[in-house]
Formats: structure tokens, C-alpha cells, sequence
């Protein structure tokens, strides 16, 4: 993980963040995202994942 400039204590906070991230990109039409280790501006991504609404 060091070998790659992360601490290993920030591993799951990073994760969690990326995923919030990809959430956002993935569900809204003009996404952003800021966090600690993410920070995205206002950005809108043509192809999503299919979404499912049951």
C-alpha cells in the first residue's frame, strides 16, 4: 500500500469514498463529488450502469 502513496489506516475510508463517488457518477445526470481523497467537479458521464427499479 505504501508503495502506492497510501497509508494503510485510510484504506477502507478511501474505498468509501470512491464508491460514494461512483455512485454519484453512476445516478445523477451532472454529478460531483468532494470528499477528503475524491474530489470530482461537475462532470456528466453519457454511459451509466442499468439501472433497476423495483
Amino acid at each position: 500500500m505504501r508503495n502506492h502513496g497510501l497509508d494503510p489506516t485510510f484504506l477502507w475510508k478511501v474505498i468509501r469514498e470512491k464508491v460514494l463517488a461512483m455512485k454519484a457518477l453512476w445516478t445523477e445526470d451532472e454529478a460531483q463529488f468532494h470528499g477528503r481523497f475524491v474530489n470530482i467537479d461537475p462532470v456528466v458521464l453519457g454511459l451509466k450502469p442499468v439501472q433497476h427499479i423495483w
